[in-house]
């Protein structure tokens, strides 16, 4: 009888040892979730972060590419002053001007032009000519 009671005592010591184990195994699972469930609302919230951060400055970029845009069509938009109707014909009389021996600034002086504009037309109709 004392046999049967000692293995009795064993195996209750088995089973309290393998309840031990799987309890602590339960726990470190329990623990690696919380772990896990932890790090992903992290990661969760900087990804929201982030993505209002990129939405801000997307919008800041369409607002910058917008006003480049008008401000580029503004500057390709020819001014009044120089249209080709009003320029073509004072290009045509510093030309002839020069070709008649005056100087590039006398030139630049009555037709409203830059003395380096006249000179320009001047050595561009040489450079045509040779």
């Amino acid at each position: 009888m004392s046999e049967v009671m000692l293995l009795l005592q064993a195996m209750l010591l088995i089973a309290g040892w393998l309840l031990f184990v799987k309890a602590q195994t339960e726990l470190r699972a329990q623990a690696a979730r919380q772990s896990l469930t932890g790090e992903t609302e992290e990661l969760r919230r900087s990804a929201e972060s982030l993505l209002v951060r990129v939405a801000a400055e997307a919008e800041r970029l369409d607002a910058k590419i917008n006003a480049l845009r008008r401000a580029t069509d503004e500057t390709l938009t020819p001014a009044s002053r120089y249209s080709e109707e009003e320029t073509l014909p004072k290009y045509e009389r510093a030309l002839a001007m020069t070709g008649e021996g005056m100087t590039s600034l006398d030139a630049a002086k009555q037709t409203g032009l830059t003395p380096g504009e006249v000179e320009l037309i001047a050595r561009l109709k040489k450079h045509r000519r040779s």
